[in-house]
């Protein structure tokens, strides 16, 4: 594979790359906090090894710093998506940001990180299964919303609060009274 274009973004470097034999273009992620050495903080870390992965990329990797070994790993998004957000602007769509929102809804809740991990999985997996090039952010947050639903009520209400229209106490009771009725013994 040829790395056609790099770009750093806020939380991983986007690669867009090339198929040496069919030619087919897609874009790879690596998280940034994966790149730096998780024992110095060294971000000039150089691979020892990798392993083709079923999604992507797993490096084993040497800090040139301290001698530290780790892993990093680099995931393949098939197609890249646009986000259409509410004024009309067009952005990339960036796992970094739908996590952050999702970490940021379960703050201090019994949510492990594997299971946010796990959720923007399975956003992503919608998001790439509809074959759309563009998708609105509003769409996003609603597959979001239905899954910290199942996962977590009040990251669910926390979350839900920003992207549905609960804009008063009245709206935010009503939604409060729909999770209580929709309750095992609600």
């Amino acid at each position: 594979m040829k790395v056609t274009d790099s770009r750093e973004l806020d939380d991983s470097v986007r690669r867009r790359r090339e198929c040496q034999t069919c030619g087919h273009r897609f874009t790879t992620f690596e998280r940034l906090d994966r790149l730096r050495c998780p024992r110095c903080g060294a971000t000039d870390s150089k691979v020892s090894t990798y392993l083709d992965l079923e999604h992507g990329l797993r490096r084993s990797r040497e800090c040139p710093r301290c001698g530290n070994r780790f892993t990093s790993t680099e995931r393949v998004d098939a197609v890249s998506i646009l986000v259409v957000k509410k004024d009309g602007r067009r952005e990339e769509y960036n796992r970094g940001k739908v996590l952050e929102g999702v970490r940021k809804a379960c703050s201090k809740r019994p949510v492990l990180p594997a299971q946010m991990e796990a959720l923007v999985d399975e956003v992503e997996a919608v998001l790439y299964n509809t074959g759309l090039p563009e998708v609105e952010s509003h769409y996003i947050g609603e597959l979001v919303v239905e899954r910290l639903r199942q996962l977590d009520l009040v990251a669910y209400i926390r979350f839900a609060s920003v992207y549905r229209p609960l804009q008063d106490l009245e709206s935010l009771r009503r939604e409060l009274d729909s999770l209580l009725q929709s309750q095992p013994g609600g």
